[in-house]
């Protein structure tokens, strides 16, 4: 059938009304708990379903394999008629959207345009031991029990380089930090770029179309390096001196107690609501399944 309400959209196995309609998505248990864990008041528990160091690509898509069947997209659909696969218009990007649902909804692949974390980290080492891309880890820098803080506006690392990212352990000021360094030595070198070639090529990765005559530098434009290093420690000591009378400490305790007395209210009320969604979403979802079998035995 083709489908009348987008005449630019080409035809396709399956476009009916119901195809269309679209039910209201009700939270899972893992974005439920997730959101508990990013909003919540309790202290201690923001940060544990927040990654510490995360890896962010410039772009989740390969380009050289997306603009060829993309710009065949646009040209049966009337929306271009260009041959230019080097650069998108702002118009033509904001098709990319309908074009992967079209392939989706042809039952067509999109994994050959995307990059998985297996295909972008080629090594992950920590304390000389080999690593593989289904480790994580949690780094305390504190002295207690407090997850750290880290800065939210991102990092950029120039591709072909070697970085260090260096951080200072302090009891008072605990925030993973801020001291960048760009080495000016390339990063993979020319003599570890072997290795990576024969490593890329070993795997599934789809490689681009030059690879045999522009390998090197394919590499050297879109592979990193860092390292994250323990630089010193700084131990800061504070003293303090009273300047107020007895009452007014008197007056002071009490107001930070009934401050405190608060915010733990509002915490285990976060904890009612969490509890509350999930057991809704266990309801719902019983209450569908039964819905289901009863259709079924009518």
């Amino acid at each position: 059938m083709t489908n009348t309400n987008n005449n630019r959209v080409v035809p396709t196995q399956s476009m009916t009304k119901e195809a269309w309609t679209t039910a209201s998505p009700r939270p899972q248990r893992r974005s439920i708990i997730r959101e508990f864990a990013v909003y919540t008041s309790t202290d201690g528990l923001p940060g544990i379903a927040r990654s510490q160091i995360a890896f962010c690509n410039y772009s989740p898509a390969r380009f050289d394999r997306l603009a060829g069947p993309f710009l065949n997209y646009l040209n049966s659909i009337n929306a271009t008629n260009t041959k230019d696969t080097e650069t998108l218009t702002r118009e033509q990007a904001t098709l990319l959207r309908d074009y992967l649902q079209y392939r989706l909804n042809t039952d067509q692949s999109v994994a050959e345009y995307f990059l998985s974390l297996d295909t972008m980290l080629i090594e992950y080492f920590y304390n000389d031991q080999a690593l593989d891309v289904s480790a994580g880890m949690v780094v305390m820098i504190h002295d207690n029990t407090q997850l750290h803080l880290i800065d939210i506006s991102g990092i950029l690392l120039a591709h072909g380089r070697k970085h260090k990212l260096r951080y200072k352990k302090k009891v008072f000021h605990g925030y993973l930090c801020s001291s960048l360094t760009t080495s000016s030595a390339v990063a993979p070198s020319t003599r570890y770029a072997s290795s990576t070639k024969a490593y890329l090529e070993s795997m599934s990765v789809p490689l681009s179309a030059d690879w045999s005559t522009n390998w090197l530098s394919e590499i050297q434009n879109n592979y990193v390096a860092l390292n994250v290093v323990f630089e010193s420690t700084q131990v800061e000591n504070y003293t303090q001196e009273a300047s107020v009378g007895p009452v007014n400490v008197l007056f002071t305790v009490g107001d930070h107690s009934e401050l405190w007395i608060g915010i733990s209210f509002l915490s285990i009320m976060d904890v009612f609501e969490m509890l509350y969604r999930l057991c809704r979403y266990a309801y719902h979802s019983l209450k569908e399944i039964l819905r289901h079998r009863y259709n079924q035995i009518n």
